[in-house]
């Protein structure tokens, strides 16, 4: 019984060893670089426009309607939403709806990674949003 006993907690003190290894020398990691332009229509620029990598960060337009998104990646996901909104109702321009789009991607669409750093997602989104009716 002491024998058991000896070798349970033994494996339990390794367990949690394994898991301090862990916590202490960190995981995998990755970056996300999202860029494009929003527009109308009518393909004039948008200044303003607060884009949303949901669950990252949130960006706003300059006045070329030019957003560049940057951070952290959280792997494991497999997609991300990027949404593109008109915040400062008319002084833009018009009032424009929302609009929505997903990024899928996979671990294989990581570029320069080595090591702990898997890489970046690198990709170009461009909205045109519509006005409000």
């Amino acid at each position: 019984m002491k024998r058991l006993l000896t070798f349970l907690l033994s494996l339990l003190g390794f367990s949690l060893a394994t898991c301090y290894h862990t916590a202490a020398y960190g995981t995998p990691k990755a970056t996300y670089e999202i860029k494009g332009q929003v527009s109308d229509e009518d393909n004039q620029s948008l200044q303003d426009i607060q884009v949303v990598v949901q669950q990252y960060d949130t960006f706003y337009t300059d006045a070329e309607g030019i957003y560049r998104a940057h951070g952290d990646l959280r792997l494991g996901r497999e997609s991300l939403l990027v949404t593109a909104t008109d915040i400062d109702g008319e002084a833009n321009g018009g009032d424009f709806e929302p609009q929505i789009k997903t990024i899928t991607y996979s671990r294989g669409d990581l570029q320069g990674g080595s090591g702990w750093n898997e890489g970046t997602l690198t990709k170009e989104i461009n909205f045109t949003l519509k006005k409000k009716e």
